[in-house]
């Protein structure tokens, strides 16, 4: 048992990457339930070497009283193992000539700028309001930004996601409904507020967003511009704008175009918004109503972004084709009605043959799963004209790499079985035309 604890304890100090000047012997040993609160450290580095962070956190931090006592006391043989430089929940920003620059207590999760001269980090502390007697309080999260050379640090109360762009310039936090934008060189702030989504790309200079209230007013797409420091309005009106998707050239937007009767789409009155030309001085508005699309399967229209399903767009290098997601629908109040008396006077048996190629149970369960299912499509824009590519006869397609022009598509229905492998018959799926060939 001694040399158990003997050999822990060598653990604890050589795994840190730090010597110790003693033997483990001529120290005291930690108790096994000090060594229940093990610690962790984790390291980052920046991308041009001369900064790195060092953070050491317990992975088991204390839930009582009796807790934080021994917390204080594996604190305090920590110290004496390690010293003063390396203790738990701390977040260490140092140089590499120069050794520890910054100590962060509570802070984890830095991120170096591409150019290495800034670091973000969050902090989280307890609540001090003596007012509040609810234990289950959450904690004070602060995103904090730091200039490594001069200490310029701005603070923001938020829990936030933050990232920099690699344009170097930029740094941005984002929440459910808000971005905000930080110039790091002229060190200014843009907020944009009822966002409902946005696009960042390397490729290109533009920040491109949608905005989302409930009563509508304000909405539509949006670009801002990082270098001018503008502000440009691409579209507006009372709908709902979602799905935005840049073409390949950064030069083209599409999105979906719509309102909810009801709580449900209105499909009859969706359109396709495509907008051509940003970044020059002539932009053009196309849009595609979606109740005069031909090919469009009957009661099926686009799928929208909702929770967490994105149903994306995407663009064909040549623009002139968009790949996007369809789903069933019914806008029929008439048939709703007819649909619910006559489930209402349904039987409740369940019938199965035989010769059925799947279990009653599991077209059940197929029945259910595929009410919110979706299916690959191509819209072609010169011809206001689409072609559905998967669904009851293709369930699986997948697209050549490298290319937008050929696809594979597996067909299963003919090979169904519960005990023997996987079959397909598989088809050629030409992605200029829809064309498919067994």
């Amino acid at each position: 048992m001694k040399n158990a604890i003997l050999f822990i304890n060598f653990i604890l100090w050589t795994t840190a990457g730090i010597s110790h000047p003693y033997p483990p012997s001529q120290k005291d040993t930690l108790s096994f339930d000090e060594i229940r609160m093990w610690r962790n450290h984790t390291v980052s580095m920046s991308d041009n070497g001369d900064w790195y962070t060092v953070n050491y956190s317990l992975i088991d931090e204390p839930e009582s009283q009796t807790d934080s006592t021994k917390y204080n006391l594996v604190e305090q043989k920590f110290k004496e193992y390690y010293g003063d430089d390396n203790q738990t929940d701390v977040l260490y920003i140092c140089h590499s000539r120069d050794g520890i620059k910054f100590r962060i207590p509570d802070g984890s999760k830095p991120v170096f700028s591409p150019a290495s001269d800034w670091i973000a980090y969050q902090v989280e502390t307890e609540s001090n309001d003596s007012e509040i007697e609810n234990d289950d309080e959450e904690d004070k999260i602060t995103i904090e930004l730091k200039h490594l050379e001069s200490d310029f640090t701005v603070k923001y109360e938020s829990d936030a996601n933050y990232s920099f762009l690699e344009d170097k310039k930029h740094f941005i936090t984002t929440d459910e409904n808000s971005l905000l934008i930080f110039d790091l060189e002229h060190r200014t702030e843009h907020f944009i507020g009822n966002i409902g989504e946005y696009l960042i790309d390397k490729k290109s200079k533009y920040i491109t967003y949608t905005i989302s209230t409930e009563d509508k007013r304000g909405n539509g797409i949006y670009i801002y511009d990082l270098r001018a420091m503008t502000t440009r309005a691409l579209q507006t009106g009372n709908f709902i704008f979602s799905n935005l998707s840049w073409s390949t050239s950064k030069s083209s937007l599409a999105s979906y175009k719509y309102n909810k009767v009801d709580g449900e789409i209105d499909y009859p009155n969706m359109q396709i918004v495509v907008i051509s030309g940003i970044g020059s001085e002539s932009i053009e508005y196309n849009e595609y109503s979606v109740n005069e699309i031909n090919g469009l399967p009957e009661n099926m229209g686009p799928a929208v972004n909702f929770d967490n399903y994105s149903n994306d767009i995407t663009w064909s290098k040549d623009e002139e084709r968009l790949f996007i997601k369809i789903r069933e629908h019914d806008h029929n109040e008439e048939n709703d009605e007819d649909e619910t008396q006559a489930s209402d006077e349904k039987s409740n048996v369940q019938i199965w043959h035989w010769n059925d190629q799947k279990l009653l149970s599991e077209r059940m369960t197929e029945e259910e799963n595929n009410k919110n299912e979706v299916y690959e499509a191509i819209f072609f824009r010169s011809t206001d004209s689409l072609v559905q590519l998967t669904g009851e006869q293709i369930q699986e397609m997948v697209i050549s790499e490298g290319t937008d022009n050929w696809a594979i598509g597996k067909d299963n229905r003919k090979y169904l079985s519960d005990w023997d492998v996987e079959r397909n018959d598989l088809y050629l799926i030409n992605l200029e035309t829809g064309n498919k060939r067994l």
